[in-house]
């Protein structure tokens, strides 16, 4: 299978993986599809605890965690608190709607490095990325 060509020659990523958790099969699909097409390799799991599996797996080759706050299930908070245990230093961008105001807070204060609201345009979730790969 042919590796997806990069959106533009000046593209965001250089190949890093980022872990998608995202409850929303349709959002786990467009993401995917286009982080893919700014050079990133992308990781998809339907909620926290297939998240978590998969960051224990590979912890030492994700760079990013973008994870879903508002998941059935374990929930965007316990899974970040999760992989946080796993590995300390994960970088992990909150993605949610603004009904949860207080939980990106919280979210924000107990290790998450970037929030980015729900919905979000796909070039501002690149631009994001790009930011905490960057810092």
């Amino acid at each position: 299978m042919e590796e997806p060509k990069p959106l533009t020659e000046n593209a965001t990523g250089n190949r890093e993986t980022i872990l998608l958790v995202d409850g929303k099969a349709a959002i786990r699909k467009a993401a995917k599809e286009f982080l893919e097409l700014g050079n990133y390799k992308v990781l998809t799991a339907e909620n926290g605890e297939q998240g978590i599996a998969i960051f224990r797996e590979d912890k030492q080759g994700i760079e990013l965690v973008i994870l879903d706050l508002g998941m059935p299930g374990m929930g965007g908070s316990k899974a970040m608190s999760r992989i946080l245990a796993v590995d300390p230093e994960a970088r992990i961008l909150i993605a949610s709607g603004y009904s949860q105001q207080k939980q990106v807070r919280e979210s924000l204060n107990h290790g998450a490095g970037g929030f980015i609201a729900k919905p979000y345009r796909l070039m501002d979730l690149m631009k994001k990325i790009g930011e905490m790969i960057n810092s």
